[in-house]
């Protein structure tokens, strides 16, 4: 079966995936597969259900997608797709952010951004 190889600690789709993990390519579109390879959080991947085992898959061909990173994913989008508005507002608060309890996500990111925090977030999904 193919799909991806986890190779650090993901959230994706509301789910949490430990190192080693595998995500069926069933689960990923096209984007997220492309967004998740950039990010260098999972590798093409192949599961072989009578081992039970992962191996990288070397016959998908990335044509098309930026495996190499030459075009960032907007920081913007990245705390969008990973964090939900209650992580970014416990994270702003943790950086001493002021903000109304009612704030939009969209406008706590842009604080967050304005404040020059944002690498506090990027190193989550790094962990």
């Amino acid at each position: 079966m193919k799909g991806y190889k986890v190779l650090k600690p993901l959230r994706h789709n509301k789910t949490r995936y430990d190192v080693g993990a595998f995500i069926n390519a069933e689960k990923v579109n096209e984007q997220d597969a492309k967004r998740l390879l950039n990010l260098k959080v999972v590798e093409p991947a192949v599961k072989d259900e009578t081992l039970q085992t992962i191996v990288p898959d070397i016959s998908e061909v990335t044509e098309g997608l930026n495996v190499l990173g030459e075009e960032k994913e907007p920081i913007e989008e990245t705390l969008d797709l990973n964090f939900n508005t209650d992580e970014l507002k416990d994270g702003a608060r943790e950086l001493g952010l002021d903000f109304k309890n009612n704030i939009r996500k969209s406008e706590l990111i842009q604080l967050i951004l304005d404040s020059k925090n944002e690498q506090y977030f990027l190193d989550q999904l790094e962990d």
